[in-house]
């Protein structure tokens, strides 16, 4: 259990001092073990609960002190952040314009007329779709063409 400052009673911080002739001289304590200096006592009981006081009040001044840092860093840096967004908006508008240049140079280069013999080409010379002989005869073609190729793995009996 971790314990609180008022768990321990301090000594005082005014030492007994002793007269020698005309100086006074601080005199040695009669403590046995004078490396600890605070005095250890139980614990305060359980039961009793501390009462907290202005808790609110410092949440308040935390938020407060936020809102205060958060002020002081956009004033701060006002110059900073507008310098970037500028350049941000800047390069958006460069790649815009550029996207539009292209669409121009693309709609300038369109010739209409090989547009529509390339669309009448595709049209005229359509490939029809294969039977099902056809599907037969190609896979048996590749079947000879490849039979050479094909090498047996001979099993071993024992």
């Amino acid at each position: 259990m971790l314990r609180t400052p008022w768990d321990y009673t301090l000594p005082s911080f005014l030492k007994p001092t002793v007269a020698i002739g005309d100086r006074k001289v601080i005199a040695p304590s009669s403590d046995t073990n004078s490396n600890d200096l605070a005095e250890k006592t139980d614990p305060q009981p359980t039961g009793s609960v501390t009462e907290k006081r202005a808790v609110n009040m410092l949440i308040i001044r935390r938020k407060k002190m936020k809102k205060h840092k958060l002020r002081k860093l956009r004033k701060r840096m006002y110059a900073l952040w507008a310098k970037r967004r500028y350049r941000r908006e800047k390069l958006k508008e460069q790649a815009f314009r550029a996207e539009l240049l292209a669409q121009i140079h693309e709609a300038q280069a369109f010739d209409a007329e090989k547009f529509v013999t390339g669309v009448l080409e595709k049209l005229r010379n359509r490939p029809r779709p294969e039977t099902p002989e056809e599907k037969r005869e190609k896979l048996l073609e590749l079947m000879r063409k490849h039979r050479s190729n094909v090498q047996y793995i001979k099993p071993k009996f024992d």
